[in-house]
């Protein structure tokens, strides 16, 4: 038995999806559970998030979608990012949303999607990660507004610092809301516009639109110690150890790699044991 070890507390994530989904209200929930849950574990606190109320959920990989397909989760699954070209037949066998910035990819999407396949369109505002900018993702958007086999469910966007810069969030906001306006001129109208992350639920109340995408949060930490309003948030892990091995030192002394810091006092250093395995509890 390894001497150190990660509780994972889905009372907590489920105690979190609740806050948030009061938070963003009358907005849906999207809890995202990309690389592996942030290390929580993707499926538990995936299924623990929709029994608490979250009806969508997110990753980044068609593999980590898959490993929610495997699990048995029927819910609706986002891809975040668009996957290379030879995982699309993989992506719609298993039903999972894909997000469309590029045109290659929304033609090869085209040679497989049957039966008004749901994408959502990913517009950039200023991130500058991924996305579509604003005239590329009008052609886009028309391009599968006129594709049989597409539907468009969701267009969306994500802030860069909607913890620390209100000013620029605020600018993002105003350029996503042209975008969306100029799509509804068009006559194209998706279900589900979204663009707030977990700063931005908490921070930003008109970034909530018809669905907030919570990841952070869910976790039970804020992006800032100030960020926003006071929630009651809990922290899903703990990290505990058996002590291994106590030593006095004299002040001065330099312990481990490095000999950064010297010891500013008379000093006992700890060390705590190995690798930690992962310990999932409900509270």
């Amino acid at each position: 038995m390894r001497p150190s070890w990660v509780e994972i507390d889905l009372g907590a994530v489920a105690a979190n999806v609740e806050t948030f989904s009061k938070v963003a209200s009358p907005a849906r929930l999207c809890a995202v559970v990309k690389a592996d849950g942030y290390g929580h574990g993707d499926v538990p606190v995936a299924e623990t998030a929709l029994e608490a109320g979250a009806s969508f959920l997110a990753v980044a990989l068609v593999e980590e979608g898959a490993r929610l397909r495997d699990a048995g989760i029927s819910a609706p699954i986002l891809l975040l990012s668009e996957p290379g070209i030879d995982a699309v037949g993989e992506m719609v066998a298993m039903g999972l949303t894909p997000t469309i910035y590029t045109k290659s990819f929304l033609e090869g999407l085209r040679k497989v999607a049957t039966g008004g396949l749901p994408v959502h369109l990913k517009v950039d505002t200023g991130m500058h990660r991924a996305g579509a900018d604003a005239e590329l993702g009008f052609d886009l958007a028309a391009d599968i507004a006129s594709e049989p086999s597409l539907q468009l469910q969701g267009v969306w966007t994500h802030f860069a610092v909607a913890d620390a810069d209100p000013a620029f969030t605020n600018d993002q906001l105003a350029s996503f809301r042209r975008f969306v306006s100029r799509l509804s001129d068009r006559g194209i109208r998706p279900d589900l516009v979204h663009a707030a992350n977990t700063p931005a639920t908490l921070i930003h109340p008109d970034s909530h639109f018809d669905m907030v995408r919570v990841g952070l949060g869910i976790y039970g930490l804020r992006p800032a110690p100030d960020a926003g309003p006071e929630v009651d948030l809990r922290p899903a892990m703990r990290v505990v150890s058996h002590v291994a091995f106590s030593r006095w030192f004299p002040a001065g002394t330099r312990p481990s790699y490095g000999r950064w810091r010297p010891l500013p006092s008379d000093s006992w250093v700890t060390g705590y044991g190995g690798r930690t395995r992962r310990q999932v509890v409900r509270s």
